[in-house]
């Protein structure tokens, strides 16, 4: 089984991970990672324990969360990388058929 989440999904998704799933896309995942610059959300250790591929999908445009704070957390996910979008915005309107393709392609994998 696999998850796709979006926005504050994200934060659920890797807080709350459901047995059996396998991998899971994020795009633009509304998450203090570690490092933040206010209280994290979700910290290094408990990143650690996330053992399944995780690919985040962040823009480079977005109002709501940096590119930092989505790298901090794909970089601490033992099976993690991030793609950084080139001017999207937190909406992800401009460009979804190469949002679709990218989460397609690490789904399929």
């Amino acid at each position: 089984m696999a998850i796709v989440a979006k926005s504050f999904g994200g934060r659920l998704a890797l807080t709350h991970l459901p047995e059996g799933v396998d991998r899971m896309v994020l795009w633009a995942p509304a998450v203090l990672g570690p490092f933040a610059d206010h209280e994290p959300s979700i910290d290094a250790s408990e990143l650690a324990e996330i053992a399944v591929p995780v690919r985040v999908l962040q823009s480079d445009e977005d109002e709501v969360v940096t590119v930092g704070n989505a790298a901090s957390i794909a970089e601490h996910l033992p099976n993690g990388d991030l793609i950084e979008l080139s001017g999207e915005d937190h909406s992800f309107l401009h460009d979804e058929k190469r949002i679709v393709e990218l989460t397609l392609a690490f789904l399929s994998d």
